[in-house]
């Protein structure tokens, strides 16, 4: 049995000692949320919460057989399903708080650092779910409606769906909170709530969507409270600012005006902040986009404008986080609950697996014996699920094959080793455009011409006028 076996563990294994903390966490959770009274329960909360994690990071198979791997009971899925249906949503909320955190640390995990700010992206995703009789009350998807023009990019169409955020710490690809809309918040309430989770010395980088003064106005505040910290954040066409000073480097001070909500003419607060526009012109197809960011790291000459552009691109990393869930965790957009309840469950074992999953690969990063490699993200996730389903099988036979702990012990190091001798390149710049010489679908364009080029972008920026 899994848990039996990390409760008896040595404590120098750092894979171990991972598991043993998540345990303990489940132990500690549940005993606060534990009812008085009525008969012990043959599956505990833990166990079954411990199995689900486990489920997620190796989906092969029924959960019944991963529950009894983990705590040597045999339970019918059936049972399994009722029993899920049971537990308070709160349990989970305080499992992932206690769970997820921050793992980068500057001196090993530079690429997670910018002068001393630590970065953190802010951006939601939507998870699809089966159309069922307990599902009736979610959203559906509309791009089947006749009035809806443009067809929704996510997920299938049809099928219900809720919004999940998350702030993710760019470089290292670790969750430190999450939201889950169970009540059918949207990303921007689920983008709000976690802003009182942001560390201080955070540098948060967010897309247009929280471009707003209104959602500028909260950080603000927040970082007030907090001891420090700093956004860098994209804004759309909409909002209008007032340019107070033109620096040298081609951006401005301008201010910006908080309105109420129920009356827009009542002026509630003006901040002074950073504004940044540049065109960048890409070299494939000499497409032109606008970028107008907001910061409130005023000094033109300690945070240059050509830094910060090249940094925003970093909330790119973001995305790759939720494709990595999607299609390595899930399997796909769609979940496999059938129930609210359920599938809230089944979002928060995703997020916390992978909150292990890139502590598994800082862990083998820290380990390893070349200084110059710092980047766990080049350790595929797919790998370590590999090896880690083989780590777990070792473990469930220990008492059949008469094995010895120092055995096991020697088996997550040689499990280390090999993640580090599997990390994949460094990813090349993308020397062709995007696209198809077929469309198969017309989201994708057309490729009449070959096309190559590994030139960066060129930025170009754009002149106030006062």
């Amino acid at each position: 049995m899994l848990l039996k076996y990390l409760n008896n563990s040595v404590k120098d294994d750092c894979a171990l000692i991972l598991w043993k903390q998540l345990k303990r966490k489940l132990r500690n959770v549940s005993s606060n949320n534990k009812s008085k009274g009525g008969r012990p329960e043959k599956l505990s909360l833990p166990d079954l919460i411990f199995s689900l994690i486990y489920h997620t990071i190796n989906p092969i198979g029924k959960l019944s057989i991963k529950v009894k791997r983990c705590s040597g009971m045999e339970i019918s899925d059936s049972a399994l399903s009722q029993k899920r249906q049971n537990i308070p949503w709160e349990l989970f909320n305080e499992v992932m708080a206690q769970q997820l955190g921050s793992i980068a640390k500057e001196c090993k995990h530079s690429q997670s650092f910018y002068k001393g700010y630590h970065l953190l992206g802010i951006d939601g995703t939507t998870f699809s779910i089966r159309n069922t009789s307990a599902t009736s009350s979610l959203p559906k998807r509309n791009s089947q409606n006749k009035k809806s023009k443009k067809k929704h990019k996510y997920s299938e169409d049809g099928y219900a769906y809720l919004w999940a955020n998350s702030l993710v710490e760019l470089g290292v690809h670790n969750p430190i909170a999450a939201e889950i809309g169970i009540k059918n918040e949207s990303e921007w309430a689920l983008g709000i709530k976690l802003i009182k989770s942001l560390p201080p010395k955070s540098l948060l980088l967010a897309d247009r969507l929280y471009g707003k003064p209104s959602f500028v106005s909260r950080l603000e505040k927040h970082f007030k409270k907090s001891g420090g910290g700093a956004y860098l954040v994209r804004v759309g066409k909409q909002p209008k600012t007032k340019v107070k000073k033109i620096l040298s480097d081609g951006s401005a001070l301008v201010e910006i005006v908080v309105r109420n909500k129920r009356s827009q003419s009542k002026i509630t607060e003006r901040i002074l902040l950073r504004e940044i526009q540049v065109k960048v012109i890409s070299p494939l197809n000499n497409k032109v986009s606008i970028v107008r960011l907001w910061t409130n790291l005023l000094d033109h000459e300690i945070y240059p404008l050509a830094e910060l552009v090249d940094l925003y691109s970093k909330r790119w990393e973001h995305e790759i986080y939720y494709g990595t869930i999607k299609k390595k965790l899930t399997g796909g957009n769609l979940l496999r609950a059938q129930s609210i309840q359920t599938a809230l469950q089944e979002i928060a074992a995703h997020v916390i697996a992978s909150a292990l999953i890139a502590q598994y690969r800082c862990k083998a990063i820290d380990e390893g014996k070349d200084d110059e490699v710092n980047d766990p993200t080049r350790i595929s996730v797919q790998k370590v699920n590999d090896e880690l389903s083989v780590f777990w099988r070792l473990v469930e036979y220990k008492s059949k094959l008469n094995l010895k702990s120092s055995q096991i012990k020697s088996g997550a190091k040689l499990m280390s080793e090999n993640l580090l001798e599997q990390m994949t390149p460094k990813r090349k710049r993308r020397s062709c455009p995007r696209g198809t010489r077929r469309t198969p679908r017309k989201c994708w364009p057309r490729i009449l011409a070959r096309i190559e080029s590994n030139e960066p972008c060129k930025i170009e920026v754009v002149q106030y006028c006062v």
